[in-house]
């Protein structure tokens, strides 16, 4: 049986009329290798937790590639959120000379597989994206088989599956388990229920969609600058790699644990706050109307 390695591309959101065909043109060329399998999904941040897209990451037990438009970093932490675990793999320059075998480690992961992830926005063609894959499938040789499909799936080409899943554009944030410290501040600062505990005492994002739409004000409270909306316009919030590596320059300084970004953090909260009790004040009259009515229709 053929090593294969699996190589996930998520689709884009966004309304780029170009990123459809570069997405096709790039699971044409890599479903023509025969030692990889290509499964293409909706955009990773947006799948549900029990949906078809996470249900079939979490069938792959061996290497995995995963081309999204997001930040490494934080397509790695959503995947980890998923249940899918591994070690981030250092991803080769296509300068680099050498092929990059080493990994990064960032969690303690009890599986013995490394997971990939590579940032389309970086490319514009799809040849730097295939020379990257074709450096990356050389160090995964070897290592244990992708699995083989265990369901009826619709293939669009020789060696490429999609997964079918109805999705809706979410916010809610990513924790990078690498860099927190377990300090509880995003948990005593949001006043929405996001964050809870778990069995092991550990912060999580308990009810992530109980988050408030374009809200990140967690984000800049977090004094290991942990949380990540994959989804926002700063690099730096989004998963900026370099948010990771203790990069503290002028932006960062910005946007996390000062005075500044403490006070923008409260009035990002207050402001979400207000717009819940906004669309909540039209459900509390409907309740009240229902309620007058019935009484209404009573024989008293």
């Amino acid at each position: 049986m053929t090593t294969r390695t699996t190589i996930i591309i998520s689709e884009a959101c966004d309304s780029d009329s170009t990123r459809p065909a570069f997405v096709h043109d790039l699971a044409a060329a890599l479903s023509r290798r025969p030692d990889v399998q290509v499964v293409m999904m909706p955009h990773l941040y947006d799948l549900d937790a029990d949906g078809p897209g996470m249900r079939r990451l979490r069938c792959v037990q061996g290497d995995m590639i995963v081309l999204a438009w997001l930040y490494p970093r934080a397509a790695y932490w959503i995947l980890n959120a998923g249940g899918i675990t591994g070690r981030m793999g250092d991803v080769p320059s296509v300068s680099n000379e050498q092929v990059a075998s080493a990994v990064v480690e960032h969690s303690d992961s009890s599986t013995d597989r490394t997971i990939w992830c590579l940032d389309l926005r970086e490319h514009g063609e799809v040849g730097p994206i295939l020379a990257r894959v074709e450096r990356i499938v050389g160090v995964s040789i070897g290592r244990p088989t992708a699995p083989t499909d265990r369901e009826d799936r619709p293939s669009t080409a020789a060696g490429e599956h999609r997964v079918e899943e109805t999705t809706r554009p979410r916010w809610y944030p990513v924790i990078d388990y690498g860099r927190c410290d377990n300090c509880l501040e995003c948990l005593n600062f949001c006043l929405f229920g996001v964050f809870g505990i778990d069995a092991s005492g550990r912060i999580m994002a308990e009810q992530p969609d109980a988050c408030r739409d374009g809200c990140p004000a967690c984000a800049r409270v977090c004094p290991a600058r942990a949380i990540m909306f994959p989804a926002h316009n700063t690099p730096a919030i989004a998963g900026d790699p370099s948010a990771a590596l203790g990069d503290f320059n002028t932006e960062f300084v910005q946007l996390f644990n000062t005075p500044n970004s403490a006070n923008l953090a409260a009035a990002e909260r207050g402001r979400a706050l207000s717009e819940k009790a906004e669309q909540e004040k039209p459900l509390k009259k409907d309740a009240l109307d229902k309620l007058v009515d019935d009484l209404d229709e009573m024989e008293l």
